[in-house]
């Protein structure tokens, strides 16, 4: 069994802060400490020092019905215990025998920075400190094979929270410090030292089926390369599933496919879909566009614009947008006692799709302005959006009918205005991102002049 401790975690922590600000400012090994002492033990010191202190634990509630070996006494020991761990990251650096209040400030953000940038410590995380260098594993080596992940998030304490924190019997002013919690840590539990034997002779009403099981999606994702690349149109098969919405049912719309096992078990397939915090399930009888079909182990349709659902005789329909979906497969079995019908369901799991905005093409209204036309199934003035042109981020222009400054953007209901942040005249090709409510666009390029 892999021995593992919360000292474990507390060392993956102090890796990762130690190894990513040398990594940050170019420093060797002694130019940095990263301490685990109480803040108030460490000396005054000319190097900078971040110091990173474990002040409390407490169990995580939320594993405790975690699954544990069998035939072990007594048996809540065969449970891994989960643990809620709570640290303080202090600064320490002083100059000419004085505290160093920029020097703090300075090491204090780069060591946030780092908890910010790496929220989730896995086995697989390493980082290179010098140009060239190896990359340092974050994880000792025994929690790194007992497979577990580490998640940080800020506990966003209250300046009088902090006051209190630091109140002690001295009255001196509360430190600069920030505050972390860090989740799950395992303590392993005791491995068992019997096992069950085989059970050969089931009782009556019990009958064995294969389990439904939902993993995965994907699409054909169809695009235009630009002209000078002489490329011309392009076919490629996504996992998890990227398509475009159409705004109307068109031939040309590539199906969804969804992957798994025993996808047509029981007497009945539910495919759901969630979108905006609401869930509909697709009855295909309602939605022949969407031509739905179950296979053994592939699911598939066509998006559509509108879901039609059924509750209760009412006839509802739901507009479906351009974004993020959720897709589950709930499988619905039934017996019967005497005349009446039992039904029970389970679910078979959830894959997330994204359905993005189909660009349809450019078109150039004004000088150094270019419109890009899009499909009417999403209204852009009700939506997220995020825009790209070779790579930069745009800002979006709210008081112009087209838009004043280079690298800013107008949105209408179904088209996009653009002034490029290249100089003009422009030329060649430019690749054109958008993103809708968390969804991407399929490849598009502003092609400008020769």
């Amino acid at each position: 069994m892999i021995q593992t401790s919360i000292f474990d975690v507390t060392t993956a922590l102090r890796n990762l802060v130690w190894f990513n600000i040398r990594r940050m400012y170019g420093f060797a090994e002694n130019e940095i400490h990263v301490t685990l002492l109480p803040p108030e033990d460490v000396a005054a010191d000319t190097v900078p020092t971040i110091n990173l202190h474990l002040y409390h634990v407490s169990e995580d509630v939320h594993h405790r019905n975690a699954v544990g070996y069998d035939t072990v006494m007594p048996p809540i020991s065969g449970q891994p215990m989960a643990l809620r761990l709570f640290y303080i990251l202090t600064p320490h650096q002083d100059a000419n025998g004085l505290p160093n209040p920029q020097g703090k400030q300075e090491f204090l953000s780069a060591a946030m920075k780092t908890l910010h940038d790496f929220p989730v410590i896995d086995p697989g995380l390493s980082v290179q400190v010098v140009g060239g260098g190896p990359n340092l594993p974050v994880m000792p080596a025994n929690l790194a094979a007992s497979g577990h992940r580490i998640e940080i998030a800020m506990r966003n304490l209250e300046p009088e929270d902090n006051i209190n924190f630091w109140s002690t019997e001295d009255q001196k002013t509360p430190r600069l410090s920030a505050y972390y919690e860090v989740r799950a840590a395992f303590l392993p539990p005791e491995m068992p030292t019997t096992t069950n034997g085989t059970v050969f002779d089931v009782g009556l009403y019990v009958s064995s089926a294969s389990v439904a099981k939902l993993s995965n999606s994907r699409a054909v994702l169809r695009f235009d390369m630009p002209a000078e690349t002489g490329m011309g149109a392009q076919a490629l098969d996504v996992v998890p599933a990227r398509a475009v919405l159409w705004a109307a049912p068109n031939p040309a719309q590539e199906r969804v496919y969804l992957t798994g096992d025993n996808l047509t078990a029981g007497d009945l397939q539910r495919l759901t879909l969630s979108q905006n915090g609401q869930t509909h399930a697709l009855d295909p009888a309602l939605n022949p566009n969407w031509d739905a079909q179950f296979a053994t182990n592939e699911i598939s349709f066509i998006p559509q614009t509108v879901l039609t659902t059924s509750d209760g005789g009412v006839i509802t329909a739901v507009p479906i947008t351009a974004g993020r979906i959720e897709l589950g497969l709930e499988i619905v079995a039934y017996r019967f006692q005497g005349t009446t019908r039992l039904e029970s369901t389970y679910e078979a799991g959830k894959v997330a799709i994204q359905l993005g905005a189909r660009i349809i093409d450019h078109t150039a209204p004004a000088a150094d302005v270019y419109r890009v036309n899009l499909e009417a199934a999403t209204d852009l003035t009700a939506a997220d959006l995020l825009l790209a042109l070779d790579g930069q981020y745009y800002i979006e222009d709210t008081v112009n009918l087209q838009p004043a400054d280079p690298g800013t953007y107008v949105r209408q209901t179904d088209h996009i205005f653009v002034r490029p942040h290249l100089p003009a005249p422009l030329t060649g090709a430019h690749a054109f991102q958008l993103f809708v409510n968390g969804a991407e666009s399929q490849p598009f390029w502003i092609e400008a002049g020769p």
